[in-house]
C-alpha cells in the first residue's frame, strides 16, 4: 500500500516573554492515504507534550503593571487634588470660592417660617466655610491636636450639610435654598478639608459629588474652569453634533416657509 510521509515542522507561540517561543513539534508519522481521505486521522498529543506546553498569556503577565482602570484613577485623583490643592495656595481662588458658595447662603424666605433645624444648617454652613478659610491661614502655626481637632469638627458640620442629598431631602428647600444648592457647596468644603488631611482619594470623591448633586450649577458657576478642562474636551463631539443638529432644523423651516 502506498504510503506518504509527513516532515515535522515548528509552530512557534508567542509567549508572556518575547525572548522565549514555545515550538509544538508533531513528530514523524507514517499516514495511511486511505485513513486520511475517510478522515479517520486524530492527532493526538502525548502527556509529556502537553506539560511543555504553555498558555499564551501566562496568569504573571496577566499581574505585572497596574490595571490600566486603576493607572487611570490614579490620574484623575492627581488632577482634582491638585485643583482642589488651589484653595490652600491661591488667595484668590480661595476668596471666590468663598464668595461664590456664601451668595447661596442667603435666605429666600423671610416671613419667619423657618424651623430652628434649618436656621442650624445654614449657621453650620458658613461656620464651616470660615473655619476652613481659617485653618488655610494658620497653616505651619496652630499645634497639631488642635488642627486635627478643627478639622474633625469641620467634617462633623459638613457630613449634616451633605446628608441633605438624600433622596428624601434633595429636592426639598432649606430656607428657601433649595438643598442641592447647599450639598454642592457643602461637598466642595468637604473636598478641601480632606486635601487638607493629604487624603487625596477622598478629596476627588466629594469634588466629583459637587457634579452629581448640581451639575448644572457646578459647570456654568461654581466650578467652570475646572469642568472645562476635564469634562468638555470630552464632549467637543456632542457640541459639534447639537450645532449641526440646530442648522439642519433651521435649514428646514426655511425650505417650508419658502414652499
Amino acid at each position: 500500500m502506498e504510503t506518504k510521509e509527513i516532515i515535522s515542522t515548528s509552530l512557534p507561540l508567542p509567549s508572556s516573554n518575547n525572548n522565549d517561543q514555545q515550538n509544538i513539534e508533531c513528530s514523524n508519522q507514517k499516514l495511511d492515504k486511505a485513513m486520511i481521505e475517510k478522515g479517520s486521522f486524530s492527532f493526538e498529543i502525548s502527556a509529556s507534550e502537553k506539560s511543555n506546553l504553555k498558555p499564551l498569556v501566562s496568569p504573571e503577565s496577566r499581574s505585572e503593571g497596574p490595571p490600566m482602570d486603576a493607572v487611570a484613577i490614579r490620574a484623575l485623583v492627581c488632577i482634582i487634588s491638585d485643583y482642589i490643592g488651589r484653595y490652600i495656595k491661591d488667595d484668590f481662588f480661595r476668596k471666590t470660592i468663598f464668595e461664590k458658595c456664601n451668595s447661596y447662603l442667603v435666605r429666600r424666605r423671610k416671613n419667619g417660617s423657618e424651623s430652628d433645624y434649618e436656621n442650624e444648617i445654614l449657621v453650620n454652613m458658613k461656620l464651616s466655610m470660615k473655619n476652613i478659610d481659617k485653618l488655610v491661614d494658620e497653616q505651619g502655626i496652630r499645634k497639631k491636636d488642635l488642627r486635627i481637632k478643627c478639622l474633625k469638627n469641620a467634617i462633623d458640620l459638613l457630613t449634616i450639610i451633605t446628608s441633605l442629598n438624600s433622596n428624601r431631602l434633595q429636592d426639598a428647600t432649606t430656607c428657601g435654598i433649595p438643598n442641592y444648592h447647599l450639598t454642592a457647596c457643602g461637598e466642595i468644603y468637604m473636598a478641601i478639608v480632606y486635601k487638607l488631611e493629604n487624603n487625596n482619594r477622598i478629596c476627588a470623591r466629594h469634588l466629583m459629588q459637587v457634579f452629581c448633586d448640581a451639575p448644572f450649577l457646578a459647570r456654568t458657576y461654581l466650578v467652570p474652569e475646572f469642568w472645562d478642562h476635564l469634562f468638555l474636551p470630552h464632549l467637543v463631539h456632542l457640541r459639534l453634533w447639537y450645532t449641526e443638529e440646530v442648522e439642519t432644523v433651521s435649514n428646514s423651516n426655511e425650505s417650508d416657509e419658502v414652499a
